[in-house]
């Protein structure tokens, strides 16, 4: 049960990455602060692969941008 319950958050959480992805682009803290409501605590070794699974599925894509002298992808 509990894979199945992983594998569900997991599958929300990436919904909720490309309704976020689609208008704007967007990095990772910001999708940690739209994601954490009250009682719900996501760190970011959750959301640091699902980006690139996405890009790889052709549903998202990235772009290298230099922040403060280092290189972000938005």
């Amino acid at each position: 049960m509990t894979d199945l319950f992983c594998e569900t958050s997991c599958g929300f959480i990436r919904v909720h990455l490309l309704h976020h992805g689609a208008p704007a682009p967007f990095y990772g803290l910001q999708m940690m602060e739209a994601l954490c409501r009250p009682g719900c605590v996501i760190g970011p070794d959750t959301l640091f692969h699902m980006p690139d699974e996405l890009e790889t599925a052709g549903l998202l894509r990235s772009e290298p941008v230099s922040v403060n002298d280092r290189l972000r992808r938005d």
